[in-house]
């Protein structure tokens, strides 16, 4: 059995009084229409109200004949008389008379909302970091299938679920609200970019005298900018040039483009370089 007493955080002498006090507060503290209400601790405290607030059903209570009072068998607020309390809402209105059918229909309302939906997608590397209008069709199970544009926010990564409230399945009752919308996204990969947090990826490949003697060297980044990449000398596979701004938009700045040095060899060589590098080698190379 619950102790309605400690739910409404009073002592098993209270009075009337200081019961329907501690009510008010712990309403207007759990008040579904507040922003950080709880309907399951709002209803739990109307539910010992009820029982306590009545002095029959508190005398049945108390002698221990509380089980018909259990949370299992609440039945609501029907009967209940909201009238005399205060209670305000978020736009500022009083709660009254038709508090008790208010909560009732929230509850009723929860138990026939609509299904969530889900649907996939696959958008390109392009269409991750800079966003993109999307034409989607979503194949419904209750009613027809539509054809929705959504804005694919920039900055997205694969595997974002994108919530559209209310543009689930419709609600049994027709009446209702509906289910929940959620776009599943997967971002295609790309041949020359890589993405790392807020920053991009890309490769350089550079012949082995490049990486030895240093290089300037021409690429375009993932805006398709031409970008000149300096090489420093004796530069070994793993060298990163980094290009600050770059990188990916997000609120707390954009990403780095970062340049990763790969030193590919030759599949051949002509005699007069194998000279060359025997001799090098000879030096010390």
């Amino acid at each position: 059995m619950k102790d309605y007493y400690s739910i409404l955080g009073v002592d098993k002498n209270a009075s009337q009084e200081d019961i329907q006090k501690a009510f008010r507060k712990l309403a207007h503290k759990y008040h579904p229409d507040k922003k950080d209400g709880d309907v399951n601790k709002f209803k739990e405290v109307n539910e010992a109200y009820q029982v306590l607030s009545n002095q029959q059903k508190r005398a049945q209570y108390d002698a221990g004949f509380g089980g018909g009072f259990s949370g299992d068998n609440f039945n609501g607020f029907d009967g209940f008389d909201f009238s005399n309390f205060d209670i305000k809402f978020s736009g500022g209105e009083h709660a009254g008379g038709n508090f008790a059918d208010m909560i009732n229909s929230i509850f009723r309302g929860a138990m026939n909302r609509g299904a969530d939906a889900q649907v996939d997608i696959i958008i390109s590397f392009e269409e991750s970091i800079f966003g993109a209008q999307k034409k989607i069709r979503i194949p419904y199970r209750r009613k027809a299938e539509e054809t929705i544009e959504v804005q694919i926010p920039a900055g997205t990564e694969s595997g974002t679920a994108l919530r559209l409230s209310g543009r689930g399945e419709p609600s049994k009752d027709g009446r209702s609200q509906p289910g929940d919308l959620y776009i599943r996204v997967r971002v295609q990969e790309d041949n020359n970019f890589q993405r790392h947090g807020g920053d991009i990826v890309t490769v350089l490949e550079l012949m082995p005298t490049e990486a030895l003697l240093g290089a300037k060297k021409e690429i375009r980044d993932v805006r398709g900018e031409k970008l000149i990449v300096v090489v420093p000398k004796m530069s070994t596979d793993g060298t990163t040039i980094v290009f600050s701004d770059k990188g990916i938009p997000r609120p707390a700045g954009t990403g780095r483009l970062v340049v990763l040095c790969k030193i590919v060899y030759p599949k051949s060589m002509t005699g007069k370089v194998q000279t060359l590098l025997e001799s090098l080698q000879k030096e010390g190379w």
